[in-house]
């Protein structure tokens, strides 16, 4: 498998586990597991936002286009609208990828800064969107899991 073909794996697999969190939290979309933590809602809303800044990062070091931000709702009142809203920002992503070679993933980075344990390239973008999506997916697993 190519670096882009795992980049490309990388962000379905996430995409999916996201999606799939995102309607198991239907029942649950404003509760919050404790008083200090976020519910499903928040968390969704945090991450697309989140992958949206990376997927930019990158966008800007590929010479691509930037995400259109006014295309995108940013009050996900309901776990439909947040669907939607990570559709378009997978549509994004996959959109940075096509054409792509596999030396375009080194392409330098500097908004991405000093993160640990990731190169600041095109490649650390994606694989930040990764990790940080799975963060969240399982918290809104663990949010459903916590008695009210």
């Amino acid at each position: 498998m190519t670096r882009l073909e795992e980049a490309h794996q990388l962000l379905e697999g996430v995409f999916g586990e996201l999606e799939t969190a995102i309607t198991a939290a239907s029942d649950a979309w404003e509760r919050a597991p404790a008083s200090d933590e976020w519910t499903p809602r928040q968390v969704a809303e945090h991450i697309i936002s989140a992958m949206l800044i990376y997927l930019d990062f990158a966008a800007d070091a590929l010479s691509r286009a930037a995400f259109e931000w006014d295309s995108l709702p940013y009050d996900l009142a309901t776990p439909q609208i947040a669907l939607d809203g990570l559709a378009t920002v997978r549509n994004h992503a996959m959109s940075l990828l096509k054409g792509l070679k596999d030396s375009d993933l080194d392409l330098d980075v500097p908004a991405m800064g000093d993160w640990p344990n990731l190169p600041p390239t095109v490649e650390g973008c994606m694989r930040y969107c990764y990790g940080h999506g799975r963060m969240h997916a399982k918290q809104i697993y663990e949010a459903l899991a916590k008695p009210i």
